[in-house]
């Protein structure tokens, strides 16, 4: 029993640290969106998440994220008080 935590613990924290790492994402983003999908839609969240960060930094990287939102490079919407 003991031994099961022990590799389900190891598994949890460097699962998103490997995945992280080589998809360019940070550890705790890819951490936090494992988490939320899991919770959300279990086995299937746990498989979709990765694709799902790694295609929105693709898209942010590429300015279609910008596009999409309707700014322009560098522009940031301002605040109206």
């Amino acid at each position: 029993m003991a031994l099961l935590v022990v590799v389900l613990g190891t598994r949890k924290m460097l699962e998103p640290k490997i995945i992280g790492d080589s998809q360019g994402v940070s550890a705790s983003v890819m951490l936090a969106a494992l988490i939320i999908s899991i919770n959300i839609l279990g086995f299937v969240g746990l498989l979709i998440s990765p694709i799902i960060i790694i295609l929105i930094k693709a898209l942010a990287e590429q300015g279609y994220l910008e596009a999409w939102l309707d700014l322009k490079p560098g522009e940031k919407e301002e605040v109206h008080s």
